[in-house]
């Protein structure tokens, strides 16, 4: 999927930002996910390009317990921030199925 945001504060853009998606399929008799996403994001002040690209994975232990999990890495590019940098990113989180009627 493609997805494409306007992040505002106070009435005003503050940045552009656009995002896809991949699906690489299931595996484990589809208890296994797996696909990644791209972000690119352009900030108005500073004048700042930012790419992130992630490996997303999610797995389910049973009718009740999953998890998902995200990881890769976030660069800076362009614009007049003289402290360039790569930073990776990840972030795992543990769902609990508690209710039908959501």
């Amino acid at each position: 999927g493609i997805e494409f945001e306007l992040p505002m504060e106070n009435a005003r853009v503050e940045a552009y930002k656009g995002a896809g998606q991949v699906y690489f399929g299931t595996g484990l008799k589809d208890r296994f996910i797996h696909g990644s996403q791209v972000i690119v994001q352009y900030d108005q002040q500073p004048k700042l390009w930012t790419t992130t690209f992630l490996y997303l994975a999610g797995f389910r232990f049973n009718e009740t317990w999953s998890v998902f999990g995200m990881f890769g890495p976030r660069t800076e590019l362009g614009g007049r921030v003289t402290d360039r940098r790569t930073e990776w990113l990840s972030n795992v989180t543990l769902f609990a199925d508690v209710t039908n009627r959501l």
